[in-house]
C-alpha cells in the first residue's frame, strides 16, 4: 500500500516554506533570511509576564487562536519524582529562585494540594497571565495550608491546541480528579488529657480519608465567547471487579490513566491510556477486598474496621503500586450542541506485535501528535524478531497510518549498538515528522533531533539528523519540539562543549526545507534581551542593561539588571508565532523548610514556605547587602517584527554563530565560567 498521502502539497513546500511569515530564501545559497523576533509579553519594566501570581515557574505550551496557553508550577509538589525519564515532552530547566520544592507524597490522611495550573495570556489583556479553571476554579495561593477551603486540589497541564476543531478553539492536556472524602471507620481521637489515654486502645485522630476517582485524565477544553467546556477522555479500563470468592462483589473505580497530547482539526485527539492491569496490580487490588474476608484460622479477630475500598485504592495510587499496560490511544469526538467522545470510533492503537499468551511483561506505546491526514506519531516498545525479543527494552520512534498500520523509524539492528532509543514528537500536514534519537557519542549519551519524511516508501524509515551549528555531527544534545506546515522546527539545544558537566541549553529555530539552523536568541531585538538603546555623542547606538527598580513587590526595595535568555521553544504557529520558555533574572526569595507530620506527630517530609514580612516576600541578600538574583523560567510569546533590527550584541553562550553561518570546530573556552545548572521535570510522558 502506498504511503504517499501528500504528493500535491510536497511540491510547494521547498519553494513556499517560509514566505508566509516574512522569511525569505536565496535559492543559490540556500540560506534563510531570518526575521527579527520580539518577546511580546515583556512589559515596560522589563518584567516577563509569564507565570501566575503565587507560583514560581511558568512554561509556554502552545498557541490557541490569538492566545498563548501555558503552565504555572507552584512551590510544593507531591508529584515530583513520579515516572521521571529523559524522554518527556516538557523538559524544564531547574528553577533557581527557590531551593528544591518540598516534596510531600500524597496521603489518604491529608487533603490534596494542587501545584500545577493552567493560564493564558494575549494582547487584549496586555499579556497578563490569566488563571484558567478546569474542574475547579481555585487559583494558586501562597503558602497553602491543606485544610483551607480556598486551596486548589487538582493538577492540570496544557499540551496542545487546535484553532479549527469543528470550527472551535480547543486545548488539550491532562488533569487529576477533584478531591473526595469519606469517613474513617476507625476514627477514635486521642484524649486531650494524657491521664485518660488507654495504652490498649487504638486511637486514630483522622476523621476522614481523602481520595479521588483518577490520578490523570486527558481532556479537551472547548473555548467559546460564552465560556469554556471540558470533555474528559477516559481510558478503556476504569474499574476493577474482585474474584468470585470475595464477600464484597461491588466493582470499584480505579480511574486508570489517560493523557491527551495531540489534536488535529478533524475531531481526532491522540495520546495514551491504560488498557489492562498488570498481574501484580490485580493482586494488590484484590488485597483491598481481602481485608473484608479475614482468614478463618486467625487467632484474634481485628478490632479495626476494614479501610473503605476507595481509600485502599487511593493508598495504592499514592505509593505507585498500580501498574498498567499502556497503549497509544485515539479518541474521536463528535460535535453537536455539546462536544462528546465517540466511543465506537475511539480506540487503542496497535502495539505493533502480538505478545505470547503467557507473557506478563508490561508493554508501552504512546501517541504524541496527529496531523490532518490522520497520521499519528509517537513511540513504543519494539521487538527484533518473531520471538518477541525487545530491542534494548527501550521505546522507539513509530507512527500509525490512518488505517492503523504500524511503521517504525529506525533503528536497524546494527544501530542498536550506538542508538539507545528514539521518539517522534510532531508531524505536519505535509508528512514531515520531527523527533529525537538517543546516541552514544564519544562515550557519552546525547540526544539529537531528527527529521523524517513519512511519505518515503520502505518498511523502515530513518532520521535525517541536521548538523546544528557545525558542518558535521556535533555532540550537542538537541530536542525538536514542534514543526509547522512551512517546515519550521523549534526546540532546544546545548551550547556548551564540556563533556562531563551539565550544559546550558538555548532555544533554536530550524528551516527544514533549506537545512538552516539558528540560535533563536540571535534573532531577538535588544529590548527582548534586556537592553536599552541610546545614542552617544557621535550619534552611534549604545546598549546598556536595563536596571529594574522595584519598590512594591517585596518587603524592601530591590534593584538589579534585567536579563532574558530563551531556553526552549515548544510550539510554532503557521504565522511564525513561537511559544516557549525563557530564563529571566529575578530576586531570590527567602524560604524556610517546614516539617510535615502524620497523625502521630512523626515527621514524614518537609515543605518549602516563602518567608513573609508585612505580607510581602523577603528577598535574600548577598554579603554586601545587594539582592540575590537567579534565573527562573517564564512563559514567553515571540512574534516577528519589521520595526526593529536584530540585536547586534554577541551572546555569551560560547557558540556565538551569526545567523545563516556554520561554525568550524575551534573556539575558546571562556564560556565554561558561565555554566548554569540544569535539571529536568517530567510531565507529559508520565504514566
Amino acid at each position: 500500500m502506498s504511503q504517499l498521502p501528500y504528493p500535491a502539497r510536497r511540491v510547494a513546500v521547498a519553494v513556499a516554506a517560509t514566505l508566509s511569515m516574512g522569511y525569505t530564501t536565496t535559492v543559490a545559497a540556500e540560506q534563510t533570511v531570518w526575521p527579527t523576533y520580539e518577546i511580546v509579553n515583556l512589559d515596560e519594566m522589563f518584567s516577563v509576564r509569564g507565570t501566575l501570581e503565587n507560583t514560581r515557574n511558568g512554561y509556554g505550551a502552545a498557541v490557541s487562536g490569538d492566545t498563548a496557553i501555558a503552565i504555572s508550577k507552584g512551590i510544593n509538589d507531591a508529584t515530583a519524582g513520579e515516572g521521571d525519564d529523559d524522554d518527556n515532552i516538557i523538559d524544564d530547566v531547574v528553577d533557581a529562585i527557590l531551593p528544591e520544592s518540598g516534596v510531600t507524597a500524597n496521603s489518604i490522611r491529608r487533603e490534596f494540594v494542587g501545584n500545577n495550573f493552567l493560564f493564558e495570556h494575549d494582547v487584549a489583556n496586555g499579556f497578563e497571565p490569566l488563571y484558567v479553571g478546569l474542574l475547579e476554579d481555585k487559583p494558586p495561593v501562597l503558602n497553602p495550608e491543606p485544610e483551607d477551603d480556598d486551596v486548589p486540589r487538582t493538577n492540570a497541564f496544557y499540551f496542545g491546541a487546535s484553532d479549527n476543531f469543528f470550527g472551535s478553539l480547543v486545548r488539550i492536556g491532562s488533569t487529576s480528579a477533584l478531591q473526595q472524602q469519606e469517613a474513617n471507620p476507625n476514627f477514635n481521637p486521642t484524649p486531650d488529657d494524657e491521664d485518660d489515654i488507654d495504652e490498649d486502645e487504638n486511637y486514630d485522630d483522622d476523621e476522614f480519608f481523602f481520595f479521588r476517582e483518577f490520578e490523570n485524565r486527558g481532556f479537551v477544553q472547548t473555548v467559546t465567547p460564552t465560556g469554556n467546556g471540558v470533555v474528559l477522555l477516559p481510558p478503556s479500563l476504569t474499574s476493577f471487579s474482585p474474584d468470585e470468592e470475595s464477600t464484597v462483589q461491588d466493582p470499584v473505580t480505579i480511574g486508570g490513566i489517560s493523557v491527551a497530547s495531540g489534536v488535529n482539526d478533524n475531531g481526532s485527539v491522540v495520546g495514551y491510556a491504560t488498557t489492562e492491569l498488570s498481574e501484580i496490580a490485580i493482586e494488590r487490588l484484590q488485597s483491598c477486598y481481602d481485608q473484608f474476608d479475614p482468614p478463618e484460622d486467625d487467632e484474634e479477630e481485628s478490632e479495626l474496621e476494614p479501610v473503605p475500598l476507595d481509600t485502599c485504592i487511593q493508598s495504592l495510587q499514592n505509593n505507585a503500586q498500580l501498574s498498567y499496560q499502556s497503549r497509544a490511544y485515539r479518541w474521536e469526538l463528535d460535535s453537536g450542541t455539546e462536544m462528546t467522545v465517540n466511543t465506537d470510533m475511539s480506540r487503542a492503537l496497535p502495539l505493533g506485535f502480538t505478545p505470547d499468551e503467557d507473557d506478563s511483561n508490561i508493554y508501552t506505546t504512546q501517541a504524541l501528535a496527529v496531523n490532518n491526514a490522520g497520521y499519528v506519531v509517537g513511540r513504543g516498545n519494539r521487538v527484533r524478531n518473531d520471538d518477541n525479543d525487545l530491542i534494548n527494552s527501550g521505546l522507539w520512534a513509530m507512527f500509525w497510518t490512518p488505517q492503523d498500520e504500524v511503521r517504525y523509524v529506525g533503528p536497524t539492528f546494527l544501530d542498536t549498538e550506538r542508538v539507545g532509543q528514539s521518539i517522534l514528537y510532531d508531524v505536519n500536514d505535509n508528512g514531515i515528522a520531527i523527533g529525537v534519537v538517543q546516541r552514544f557519542i564519544s562515550g557519552y549519551t546525547r540526544y539529537k533531533f531528527g527529521v523524517v519524511d513519512l511519505n518515503e516508501e520502505g518498511e523502515e524509515l530513518t532520521f535525517f539528523e541536521p548538523n546544528d551549528f557545525f558542518d558535521d555531527q556535533s555532540d550537542l544534545s538537541s530536542r525538536a519540539r514542534a514543526i509547522n506546515n512551512n517546515g519550521l522546527v523549534v526546540g532546544n539545544i546545548e551550547v556548551d562543549r564540556v563533556r562531563n558537566l551539565p550544559r546550558r541549553v538555548r532555544a533554536f529555530l530550524y528551516d527544514q526545507p533549506n537545512d538552516n539552523f539558528v540560535n533563536l536568541n540571535e534573532l531577538l531585538t535588544c529590548r527582548s534581551r534586556g537592553y536599552e538603546e541610546s545614542l552617544d555623542e557621535n550619534n552611534e547606538p549604545v546598549y546598556t542593561k536595563y536596571i529594574v527598580r522595584d519598590t512594591e513587590s517585596f518587603s524592601t526595595p530591590v534593584e538589579y539588571e534585567a536579563d532574558i535568555i530563551l531556553v526552549d521553544a515548544n510550539h510554532i504557529a503557521e504565522d511564525g508565532t513561537i511559544v516557549g520558555t525563557a530564563l529571566v533574572e529575578l530576586p531570590r526569595l527567602k524560604t524556610e523548610l517546614v516539617d510535615v507530620t502524620d497523625e502521630d506527630g512523626n515527621v514524614i517530609g518537609q515543605t518549602s514556605r516563602i518567608v513573609l514580612e508585612n505580607g510581602k516576600p523577603v528577598v535574600e541578600l548577598t554579603a554586601g547587602g545587594d539582592p540575590s538574583t537567579d534565573q527562573v523560567p517564564r512563559s514567553v510569546v515571540l512574534k516577528t517584527t519589521s520595526a526593529t533590527e536584530m540585536c547586534p550584541l554577541p551572546l555569551d553562550d560560547g557558540l556565538n554563530v551569526p545567523p545563516n553561518e556554520r561554525q568550524g570546530a575551534g573556539f575558546g573556552w571562556a564560556w565554561l565560567l558561565g555554566l548554569a545548572p540544569l535539571a529536568w521535570i517530567r510531565r507529559k510522558l508520565h504514566a
